[in-house]
């Protein structure tokens, strides 16, 4: 992509580099290295700013920030997740492709998957995966925080009986039940083998 080369009127120096396509403007300043360097990475990103990006597939990427596909990025993120084993979990799982029960993806076990699948007429999963559950909890600390966020310098250390404060909100935690999940990117557990194995092979686009 052309790039153009911006000085001040009258210097040749140039002093910042722009998209011969767009005009956006790549500043050598940003990069923390020599100056000849710094010069080189801005022009170089210049001249990649509106050229397609590719990934390694071979699948153009268009604007998008990343830098694969969607399904070079789903297969190395099961490439790298934990396999448990189903019979080993019994808790929340998460599904990419179907509504769940509990709606968004979010299963509240593996044994009602079928039959949701099937009366949403959704296909089932190829995989899901495990879930982390936060409980609800309060942290005394910050409720101090925030109190004196706004106030002078001095206040936090003339708090009185924050003790008293720890502790009483140390047990309404213990009677707390209130909880969350969220998807554990890093442990899948393998529902169909053939259809989770096809997933793993490198896709090829032809042009």
């Amino acid at each position: 992509m052309e790039v153009k080369e911006l000085t001040y009127k009258g210097s040749n120096e140039t002093l910042l580099y722009a998209c011969g396509k767009c005009g956006h403007i790549h500043s050598p300043a940003i990069y923390a290295c020599g100056v000849e360097k710094a010069h080189a990475s801005a022009l170089r990103i210049a001249e990649e700013c509106c050229k397609p990006k590719v990934c390694e597939c071979g699948v153009e990427l268009g604007k998008s920030h990343y830098t694969a596909c969607e399904k070079c990025r789903e297969r190395k993120r099961l490439e790298a997740a934990q396999i448990v084993k189903a019979e080993d979990y019994d808790g929340v799982v998460h599904s990419e492709t179907n509504s769940g029960d509990w709606g968004e993806g979010y299963f509240s076990e593996l044994g009602v998957i079928s039959e949701h699948c099937h009366g949403h007429d959704e296909t089932e999963p190829a995989y899901v995966f495990t879930c982390t559950e936060k409980l609800l909890q309060i942290d005394p600390e910050n409720i101090l925080l925030n109190a004196v966020d706004d106030m002078h310098e001095d206040a936090q250390d003339q708090i009185e009986a924050a003790d008293e404060l720890f502790t009483f909100v140390k047990e309404w935690n213990t009677k707390q039940h209130s909880k969350t999940y969220y998807p554990n990117w890093k442990q899948v557990i393998i529902l169909d083998q053939e259809r989770f194995d096809a997933l793993l092979k490198q896709p090829t686009y032809s042009n």
